[in-house]
């Protein structure tokens, strides 16, 4: 029995087409004899020359890699290329500072040092988006004493609407639980478009994840959850550290950066305007809402998995 090729690496998006084209190339190939008009016939099924068709053949036959036939469409990251001196200055400024890092300091520090050695500075989003991949991928960077920090994270997402059968642009909105410093998302609620994910579920859930004998954390949430889940909170007699050192969505966003698995995340709801926007390009296929919900649950899944090979079992209580 032929075992289910990885699509775990694949743009949410593409997946669709992906397993669209393999299964147009292995038809193909499972021919007893190809002639030129079964191979237009295939070509033209995924809307490909016949000569674009065969170099993914051959991409397919030399890698066995679905990734091979889709292109990656990730998204650039601004000035990605800097002068060797004048990155390291930046990656230099970033270790120094640890995990109290300013952006504006590092960017008035490394301005400085551009200046004397003749080369161009580089703007302070470009140093901030290197700021964040560097905390995305370093845990020293996030730092702090052991807590649960409360947050959320949104995702745009093309929706396809079987019943009106139009595709929209909508918020996948993730609510989390995450334990820093070690960025383990210990409890988790999800919806699609405008239904909220639902507070209590994340504290019951995160009730039933406390371990009796564990070490205490403390609980961070913002004002405004806490004074409209106060009751919820105070039920399960959690303690709250008040008030954080950062903002519950600071600390998210310095956790998890520009990249989420392979979604990109968003920290504030009020910029994000999804429903004017087109994110499909030539080989994405929009989700039904199903399919969205799932593709949330497996970047929280890959996300758990790339810091828990950085972390000891994480085992803790929220009541002392």
């Amino acid at each position: 029995m032929r075992s289910e090729p990885d699509f775990s690496g694949i743009n949410p998006l593409r997946v669709k087409t992906a397993r669209h084209r393999l299964k147009v190339i292995e038809e193909y190939l499972a021919l007893p004899k190809r002639s030129r008009a079964e191979k237009l016939a295939a070509a033209t099924a995924l809307n490909l020359s016949t000569s674009a068709f065969q170099r993914l053949i051959n991409n397919w036959q030399k890698y066995k890699s679905v990734s091979k036939l889709v292109v990656d469409g990730t998204a650039p990251v601004r000035n990605k290329k800097f002068h060797p001196d004048v990155r390291k200055m930046i990656m230099d400024e970033i270790d120094e500072a640890g995990h109290n890092a300013s952006v504006s300091k590092i960017h008035r520090n490394v301005t400085q040092g551009c200046q004397a050695i003749g080369q161009k500075a580089p703007s302070l989003p470009a140093v901030y988006d290197i700021l964040l991949e560097a905390q995305s991928q370093k845990p020293e960077l996030v730092g702090g004493e052991p807590r649960i920090v409360i947050g959320r994270i949104w995702f745009k997402l093309p929706i396809f609407d079987q019943i009106s059968n139009k595709t929209t642009t909508q918020l996948a909105n993730l609510l989390i639980a995450v334990a820093l410093p070690e960025r383990i998302i210990t409890s988790h609620v999800v919806t699609i478009g405008d239904v909220e994910p639902c507070f209590k579920n994340l504290l019951d859930d995160l009730r039933a994840t406390e371990i009796i004998d564990a070490p205490f954390r403390p609980l961070v949430m913002k004002l405004a959850d806490l004074r409209a889940n106060r009751a919820i909170v105070n039920g399960h007699g959690f303690e709250l550290l008040v008030p954080p050192e950062l903002s519950t969505q600071t600390e998210i966003k310095r956790a998890f950066g520009t990249q989420f698995a392979r979604l990109t995340p968003f920290y504030r709801r009020k910029l994000l305007k999804p429903d004017v926007e087109n994110l499909l390009c030539r080989q994405d296929q929009p989700l039904t809402e199903d399919e969205a919900l799932a593709v949330v649950e497996t970047a929280i899944t890959d996300s758990n998995v790339k810091w828990g090979k950085l972390s000891d079992k994480l085992e803790f209580k929220l009541r002392r």
